[in-house]
């Protein structure tokens, strides 16, 4: 949802308090779903069956359930005004996803905080975080979208900061990389670009 959801943020009037709620709606629209199908009131087991890693209901009222929670809250606190929303859903969605890629695909060596995450799942998600979060901020910095100019080179600096922490968090062995990877990104962000 979320790779592809950011780039029509563009696509909305900047600015205004409607388009951000209108914008928010579909994240906040699957999310709602996956709380019905989770909670057992509306049978769809094709989505239990591709959004669940245990093949059970419940399993979407946690991680599928934060993740949309997650986007909505993102698009309406900072929408384009701000690099941290797109950042943060860029590391999200590219980071984190690359991390479980590699980290299953590629990860022998284990990290010696967190037994559960690899060196691989790791360096995957620092690079897909940062290359994605430096491509969709680009483009928002192209569109003028921010409150204030950012330069290319603050923007790839404050991406590589962002893609770093939300890195960290992912590598922590702490149940909801949904919550804590976003929180980083935008903690970070939020620091580093001033708004």
């Amino acid at each position: 949802m979320g790779g592809t959801y950011v780039l029509h943020w563009a696509l909305f009037t900047q600015g205004s308090l409607q388009a951000r709620v209108l914008c928010a709606l579909v994240p906040f629209t699957a999310t709602l779903v996956f709380a019905l199908v989770g909670l057992g009131l509306v049978p769809l087991d094709v989505l239990v069956k591709t959004a669940t890693r245990s093949g059970r209901r419940e399993e979407l009222l946690s991680g599928p359930l934060l993740y949309g929670l997650v986007h909505s809250l993102l698009t309406v606190v900072f929408f384009t005004a701000s690099p941290a929303g797109a950042i943060a859903v860029a590391v999200l969605c590219w980071g984190d996803g690359a991390a479980e890629l590699a980290g299953r695909s590629y990860g022998v060596a284990r990290l010696p905080h967190s037994p559960g995450k690899t060196w691989a799942g790791s360096a995957a998600c620092l690079v897909a975080g940062f290359v994605f979060s430096l491509a969709y901020a680009s483009l928002f910095r192209h569109l003028a979208t921010f409150d204030r100019p950012v330069s290319v080179r603050e923007l790839a600096v404050g991406c590589g900061l962002c893609a770093a922490a939300g890195t960290l968090a992912e590598s922590l062995p702490l149940e909801g990389d949904n919550l804590w990877v976003p929180l980083a990104t935008v903690v970070t962000s939020v620091w580093w670009f001033g708004f």
